[in-house]
């Protein structure tokens, strides 16, 4: 194995949190105006970026703090559903091969009007999903 080709990325982990309250308008304007996907992403970008322009403000040439902007998935909750609901068919998908692949190296019988019932199943439901796919 190649050390150079292998690059670990660490998790940020958040270990504090902060409530804030908000009018149902504040709110809405957030959630309508909001690149991030998430209220929490866009109000903690949002502070970073204003706490380091206040610090970088008062603070001499070689104490500045370089802007950076937090890079993170800008899925929409829909999106991010959708990638779960595919995972889980993905998932059932394995399972099947699986089961057909340990079927036909045993000896027990195999279902296979029951197998084309999951299949049919499955590409309904990715239809439903998707159905300007055709």
């Amino acid at each position: 194995m190649n050390d150079s080709s292998e690059t670990k990325t660490t998790k940020l982990v958040r270990e504090r949190t902060f409530k804030v309250r908000l009018s149902e308008s504040e709110y809405q304007l957030l959630d309508t105006n909001n690149p991030f996907g998430s209220i929490a992403k866009l109000l903690r970008q949002s502070a970073v970026e204003k706490a380091t322009k206040i610090h970088n403000s008062k603070a001499d040439d070689d104490e500045k703090i370089k802007t950076t902007k937090i890079v993170e998935s800008s899925y929409s909750k829909i999106e991010r559903e959708l990638i779960l609901e595919l995972s889980r068919i993905g998932n059932n998908v394995n399972q099947i091969a699986k089961a057909i692949n340990t079927d036909i190296a045993g000896t027990g019988t195999f279902d296979k009007v029951k197998l084309l019932h999951l299949l049919i199943s499955i590409d309904q439901q990715l239809r439903e999903i998707r159905p300007d796919d055709r």
